[in-house]
């Protein structure tokens, strides 16, 4: 079991209206299972909130918010220098202040669902690749959007 909080102080060169403070706070519990592939299963959950700098009918409406959620997977090893990752995190922001377009209070839910492989090929060197899609919900069409994305890598560890 693991507890964490976060604080991350967000600063916006173009758009200072969007600037915040950003806090959470959560919980983690990680699992290992038995058998093949050595499963480690993990959730956690957390909460926080966003908080402008500077108050105002942008930032009050787009930048001002609670939120909560988590997320829930496994890795698996199918061999020794194989993992796989799969894993679904979902998230819901409510928004203290009314769209100022909309006038109406914001709601997003955003759930993602990834998979990421880490493959050990030599001693210091691991090629890395991920896909996720991610679905973006909001009661303002204007925020609803889905993406794709994939990613490959390849690392050098220095020891």
């Amino acid at each position: 079991m693991k507890f964490f909080v976060g604080a991350n102080d967000l600063a916006y060169d173009d758009q200072s209206w969007k600037d915040a403070t950003l806090s959470n706070v959560g919980a983690s519990y990680i699992y290992a299972g038995e058998g093949g592939w050595r499963p480690l299963y993990f959730i956690s959950a957390f909460a926080g909130t966003e908080n402008p700098k500077t108050a105002g009918i942008l930032a009050n409406g787009q930048v001002d918010r609670v939120f909560h959620g988590g997320n829930l997977g496994i890795q698996l090893s199918p061999t020794s220098d194989i993992k796989l990752t799969p894993a679904i995190t979902y998230q819901r922001s409510e928004y203290k202040g009314k769209d100022w377009i909309y006038n109406i209070k914001r709601r997003d839910d955003f759930t993602m669902f990834n998979v990421n492989m880490k493959w050990m090929v030599a001693p210091s060197w691991t090629v890395l690749a991920n896909y996720s899609f991610s679905d973006i919900g909001s009661n303002i069409e204007l925020y609803e959007y889905d993406r794709q994305q994939v990613m490959l890598g390849l690392r050098y560890n220095f020891q």
